[in-house]
């Protein structure tokens, strides 16, 4: 575990920066990881039977509200599913180190330390999607996530695919990294990532996205470059993280 500001985590990601690491970004480092199906729902256990009957209940409703050519198979549907908010037994990544840290900082309660979460890909293999069936692995396995909506581009997104949803991944040690995040350094790393244009507008890629942009731009009484009149300007002392519920830590 390794922990400390921005200075420390811009050290970190250097000693991560081949194209062999994933990252993933919690809100708490207490987090594990299990997909978001397996979770448990009001003391409520798994069961893969309830799991598929809400998969199959978003292809059904979803399809009229769908533009453009639908999900080609189940791959893309689980995709769609899990970027849109249904628990599913995927786990998100990115290949952006950036993007991992800003969903640590802009989710879970301000008061607990955040973390993100690098695994090589070494650690597990790829999914052959022309062989492989989501409900068919035995094994944890990795998903290049296909750019059917906004938000799976703008993220750099990527899986894994838990077979057993309800049970932590445990990558043996050569294979997984962690960076903590002092709650009381969240505002730094905020502030820090949208310096350099990592924020929600950016992230989610959607008007969703660029609302809670604004609003948080807004709150922190940081002014637009529009009104700014060519003068010199502070960034002022972060005020409190504005988190939006429904824009939580990667799923």
């Amino acid at each position: 575990m390794t922990k400390g500001g921005w200075s420390s985590f811009l050290t970190w990601i250097s000693a991560h920066t081949d194209s062999s690491w994933f990252f993933r970004g919690h809100g708490d480092q207490n987090y594990t990881l299990t997909s978001t199906i397996g979770r448990p729902v009001s003391g409520r256990p798994y069961r893969e039977t309830e799991e598929k009957r809400l998969f199959t209940e978003f292809k059904r409703r979803s399809k009229m509200l769908i533009q453009g050519a639908s999900p080609a198979n189940e791959w893309e549907w689980l995709t769609l599913a899990q970027h849109f908010g249904v628990p599913t037994r995927l786990l998100d990544w990115t290949n952006n180190p950036l993007i991992a840290a800003y969903f640590a900082v802009s989710s879970g309660d301000a008061k607990t330390n955040a973390e993100v979460v690098a695994v090589r890909t070494s650690a597990v293999e790829f999914v052959d999607v022309d062989v492989d069936k989501p409900f068919g692995l035995t094994a944890v396995k990795f998903f290049e996530a296909p750019l059917i909506a906004s938000r799976v581009s703008a993220q750099s997104g990527l899986f894994t695919v838990h077979p057993k949803p309800d049970t932590e991944w445990n990558p043996s040690t050569d294979e997984i990294r962690r960076f903590r995040i002092a709650a009381k350094r969240r505002d730094e790393f905020r502030t820090k990532l949208h310096g350099i244009g990592i924020n929600a507008a950016f992230v989610w890629g959607d008007l969703q996205g660029l609302g809670e942009h604004l609003r948080w731009h807004f709150n922190q009484g940081i002014p637009f470059a529009s009104a700014r009149t060519g003068q010199r300007f502070e960034i002022p002392t972060p005020a409190m993280p504005i988190i939006s519920p429904e824009q939580g830590a990667q799923k």
